[in-house]
């Protein structure tokens, strides 16, 4: 039980007594008050709640990305590990490529 919601519970006691006694005396007043303090508290008890339920979704959801993280960093390096494998398997092929693709990034910048 956090702060929020050990307040909320204690006004809405102290409403609901503020409320009883003014049933006893007829005083409107202590009725008011007390169903002021019983809807305040119920309204700290729903902060609490719901502050509670996002601290859990903010906790999942950053659990998820190191997750996410942590897979693309090991699919990076697998990636990269198999490219430099096949250049040096065969280095020939490797240079056609990057020669392709210079061709081709200059062939796209320089059209008119």
């Amino acid at each position: 039980m956090d702060q929020n919601q050990f307040e909320g519970t204690l006004n809405e006691l102290t409403g609901k007594v503020e409320t009883a006694t003014g049933n006893l005396t007829g005083d409107a007043k202590l009725q008011a008050d007390g169903r002021i303090d019983q809807g305040i508290g119920k309204f700290e008890q729903s902060y609490a709640r719901a502050r509670e339920t996002l601290r859990g979704v903010v906790d999942d959801v950053s659990g998820q990305a190191r997750h996410a993280a942590a897979t693309a960093q090991a699919t990076a390096g697998s990636v990269g590990e198999a490219l430099e494998q096949n250049v040096h398997q065969r280095p020939l092929l490797a240079l056609a490529a990057a020669g392709a693709l210079g061709y081709l990034i200059a062939f796209l910048v320089h059209r008119k």
